[in-house]
């Protein structure tokens, strides 16, 4: 029961599908700024109709030659309204106004994070850096370090959370690999904006595919977002006792099944959490399970966070 109480504010992370959303909202606080259109110039009033002039009557023709006569001084023109001077156009090759000030200091802080030329400079611009540089010297000493090169980066969503005073912003980077981009959180600390290295390195290095596919080791935590669904693939040993979530990380082409004991405290949480097709966006501790042919199927073990907010 202290499961179901703790995890209640699950459901409520459901709208967010980047997942950094806090518990007791279900969509951002506010986008990326945006800046309004123009609004197209009001057409001008079409000018009235005039009539056609009625065409002059030719005068009869005569015998004797034609007289020589004054000429007939024309009649005066009308003269032309005065028309006022037209503002000039902008010009259509103005640059837009620069970004708000409010997104400079995170997006600077990113930016250092992601120029870092290896993980000790990196470590200058993470979260939770007392825990964390020991994780990053540790993982670098086996995977290849440098910059990451993004293609983009746009400003997702930002958050606050009025209890504890905290600002963060999600970005998303685009990669050669992933194009349309991957969430990254860059939170505000004392020391300044700090990016989640965590979740950046989850997701860059596509962690939760080369868990599902074999790779490392039978157990990991990831960030996913999740939703009820059917099973209808082929039955595995033990799976009449299992129900089936659909998990996503927020990468192409990646989504799997998962299973928890039908009708455990897990399996009643995240019914719960994805009522009404709703997606829910948790931590959750996987393990890979092995089957007698070799197969294998993923298990959760444990929701270790109700959202992807960075946690100490």
């Amino acid at each position: 029961m202290v499961l179901l109480l703790f995890f209640s504010v699950l459901a409520a992370a459901a709208g967010f599908i980047a997942g950094y959303s806090l518990a007791s909202k279900d969509v951002p606080l506010f986008s990326s700024s945006v800046h309004p259109p123009t609004a197209p110039a009001s057409p001008l009033p079409p000018s009235p109709a005039k009539a056609d002039p009625t065409p002059e009557q030719e005068p009869p023709v005569v015998s004797q030659p034609p007289q020589q006569s004054p000429a007939t001084p024309p009649a005066p023109a009308e003269p032309l309204p005065q028309v006022p001077p037209q503002p000039a156009e902008p010009d259509p090759a103005e640059p837009e106004p620069p970004p708000l000030k409010v997104i400079a200091a995170p997006e600077a802080a990113l930016k250092a994070f992601l120029s870092a030329p290896d993980w000790p400079s990196r470590a200058k611009h993470v979260l939770h850096p007392e825990r964390v540089t020991k994780k990053m010297e540790a993982y670098y000493a086996a995977m290849p370090d440098g910059p990451t090169n993004p293609l983009s980066l746009v400003v997702d969503a930002s958050h606050d959370d009025p209890e504890k005073g905290a600002d963060l912003f999600t970005y998303l980077i685009g990669t050669e690999t992933f194009p349309k981009g991957f969430p990254v959180a860059i939170a505000k600390t004392p020391e300044g904006w700090r990016v989640d290295w965590e979740t950046f390195v989850e997701f860059r290095d596509d962690h939760f595919r080369r868990f599902a596919t074999g790779e490392g080791s039978d157990a990991g935590s990831f960030h996913l977002l999740v939703r009820n669904t059917h099973y209808f693939d082929p039955p595995f040993p033990g799976s009449t006792k299992l129900t089936a979530f659909r998990v996503d990380p927020p990468l192409p082409e990646r989504d799997q099944y998962a299973f928890v004991p039908t009708g455990s405290d897990l399996h009643k949480t995240l019914a719960a959490a994805t009522e009404w097709g709703r997606p829910c966006a948790p931590v959750l501790q996987l393990a890979r399970k092995k089957h007698p042919d070799g197969k294998t199927h993923l298990e959760i073990t444990a929701i270790l966070a109700p959202n992807w907010r960075p946690q100490e």
